[in-house]
């Protein structure tokens, strides 16, 4: 399955991109901020969160990732 790294996951484009593919790619999703368990964008297996403060980290996050598409 190929994977996507996937940011913006929470606004319009993303949460429909999200919506229409989630069952046929694997996604980590790179948000900014923590968000709520009741506020899951989706309950997917194929969907990984990755949350990150500051915008050096995430280099470091996503460097053992095998990711397909950005």
């Amino acid at each position: 399955m190929k994977t996507i790294l996937l940011t913006g996951a929470t606004g319009f484009i993303g949460k429909n991109f999200l919506k229409i593919y989630k069952n046929k790619y694997f996604f980590y999703l790179l948000l900014k901020k923590k968000i709520r368990k009741y506020d899951k964008i989706t309950n997917s297996k194929n969907v990984k969160y990755i949350f990150f403060k500051k915008n050096n980290e995430i280099s470091n996050l996503i460097k053992k990732l095998k990711i397909n598409y950005f």
